[in-house]
């Protein structure tokens, strides 16, 4: 993969590598960094910076254009989370995750497999838009329309397709091609050979609204009306009840305390903070930077599969009633001795969990005035539902597919609810250590950040934590996930000596995006996950 520079320069300021065009600024700030998931994304951020913008604006620009030449992993049709930390020292959690339509069929816990993955039925009202007007007035000072110009033009004059787009779209062909407009958005007019460039006219209309109108272009008038009609036309459910009453949700941040370490991440109905925190609580009862290879995946294992088993018991805080603090404690206090065989997933007494797809989207930045974004935004499947609205252009969410189809459970889909997610945007802070960190990933998304965290607590640097291979044990099945780079013949015996059943996944996973900044060195590292089609392999940089 390409190398380029990507640099910010302030006199004789910082460079940070990525996969972008040699870029002299000299009207930018030192301090600031990003690591995004593709590079037309990188250049738009470099933009907004160039026109004054700080780090809440450029990840509204950046999510813009994701969304746009990335629709397989996220886009208007989707939602997410959003962690911020001001300048002011507040850290906020935006909640902009998919709401369950107001009138949800009778028949709901009958359907398919199919029917809660594919097409409009499958989608929820989703909350991306919502997010960039929110975090546009609320923390951004450019206005809306300059924000989304980028992602406009790509969508209206286009982008080259890359290996990993083709990858998805393949991936997702048979739900593609059940819709005419969508399958010749993506396709030749063979319907299967994928297209190597894409123009999203309908999209980019989208877009001008919502830049102009804010939140009302894009949840009420013309573009609600034409999204409700091309919804339900193709056998959704949806109303211009459901879009109006959209908003997003400001809550709590959770935190807890690891080593000289803070966590800062977010709670219900995500997931995926409380079963990172799990995992660091279970740690420390142990002497993990003594283990083994081999007695750190058994142990790390036992963890997951024990924050796996509490994720079984949450659901939306607006609905539910969590299990409070002292109950999953009694949970995590359960971790066997390191010298003791693999634990039975059934001998827990927990409930499946629902599979999220991995094909999420990641990106953090960093700004010269103290501002921190870490954004995880999601259409669930790659290419959501395969279902894209053909007068708006949106490509729509199959999120309807995280909830878990039991009446009984906390997680069982209801008007206006939002389905549990695994999503966990971080921040890891010492008195040095600014660490910035997220990544896609589904259902893995607690365990590759926990295996990251963990690494860097140890002293790793971020490259070698993100670089570094990874498994996962997700309760069920009852195996151990690795890819199939990294691991040692000689390890997976020891491991199967355990008890332990392994399988190999034949590839890697995730694309793990992060910054970290040493306020005592005066360093700023910005690193993208090899695995993916971002940046590549940032240098440290030292702010004068």
């Amino acid at each position: 993969m390409p190398r380029l520079l990507f640099c910010f320069f302030l006199f004789f300021s910082f460079c940070v590598q990525a996969k972008s065009s040699d870029l002299l600024n000299p009207s930018v700030k030192s301090g600031i960094a990003v690591a995004v998931p593709h590079s037309l994304a990188t250049e738009t951020a470099e933009k907004i910076f160039q026109q004054g913008g700080n780090a809440f604006d450029a990840a509204v620009a950046v999510a813009a254009v994701l969304g746009v030449v990335q629709p397989y992993a996220s886009g208007l049709g989707g939602g997410g989370w959003w962690l911020l930390h001001t300048k002011q020292g507040e850290d906020v959690v935006l909640d902009s995750r998919e709401v369950a339509p107001a009138h949800l069929p009778a028949n709901l816990f009958t359907f398919t497999e199919m029917q809660r993955q594919d097409g409009p039925m499958a989608a929820l009202i989703p909350g991306e838009p919502a997010a960039f007007v929110y975090v546009n007035r609320q923390y951004g000072t450019l206005p809306l329309h300059k924000v989304l110009e980028p992602a406009i033009y790509y969508a209206e004059k286009g982008f080259k397709t890359d290996w990993r787009f083709l990858f998805w779209l393949n991936d997702r062909k048979e739900a593609i091609l059940k819709n005419a407009y969508t399958a010749a958005l993506f396709f030749e007019a063979d319907k299967n050979t994928p297209k190597s460039f894409i123009r999203q006219p309908e999209l980019a209309n989208t877009l001008k609204a919502l830049a102009k109108q804010g939140h009302k272009g894009y949840y009420e008038g013309t573009v609600a009306r034409a999204m409700v009609a091309g919804v339900n036309e193709a056998g959704g459910v949806w109303t211009v009840s459901d879009l109006a009453a959209y908003a997003v949700k400001v809550r709590h941040p959770i935190h807890a305390e690891f080593e000289n370490f803070r966590l800062t991440t977010v709670g219900p109905p995500s997931s995926g903070g409380l079963s990172l925190i799990s995992m660091l609580e279970q740690a420390k009862a142990i002497d993990w930077r003594s283990l083994s290879t081999v007695d750190r995946i058994h142990t790390y294992s036992e963890m997951m599969r024990r924050a796996a088993c509490e994720r079984s018991q949450l659901g939306d805080p607006d609905f539910v009633q969590n299990p409070d603090a002292a109950a999953l404690r009694r949970l995590r206090s359960q971790l066997p001795p390191i010298t003791a065989e693999a634990t039975p997933s059934n001998k827990l007494s927990c409930k499946q969990v629902v599979k999220e797809a991995e094909e999420t989207t990641h990106f953090v930045i960093h700004d010269a005035w103290g501002n921190r974004a870490t954004v995880t935004l999601s259409n669930n499947f790659m290419f959501g539902s395969g279902f894209v609205e053909p007068h708006t252009g949106v490509l729509l969410n199959n999120h309807l597919d995280d909830f878990t189809f039991e009446k009984d459970s906390p997680n069982a889909p209801a008007a206006r609810k939002r389905p549990l997610s695994s999503i966990a945007p971080n921040f890891f802070d010492s008195d040095c250590l600014k660490i910035t960190l997220g990544t896609p990933g589904g259902f893995r998304i607690p365990t590759m950040n926990f295996l990251a965290l963990m690494a860097m607590a140890q002293g790793n640097s971020l490259k070698d934590a993100i670089a570094a291979p990874r498994f996962h044990q997700s309760l069920f099945p009852d195996v151990i996930q690795i890819e199939n780079k990294g691991f040692a013949p000689e390890t997976i015996t020891a491991l199967k000596a355990k008890h332990h059943a392994i399988e190999d996944l034949g590839r890697q996973y995730g694309d793990m995006q992060g910054i970290v900044e040493n306020v005592c060195q005066k360093t700023l590292e910005a690193q993208s996950d090899e695995r993916g089609v971002g940046m590549a392999e940032p240098g440290t940089i030292r702010i004068p």
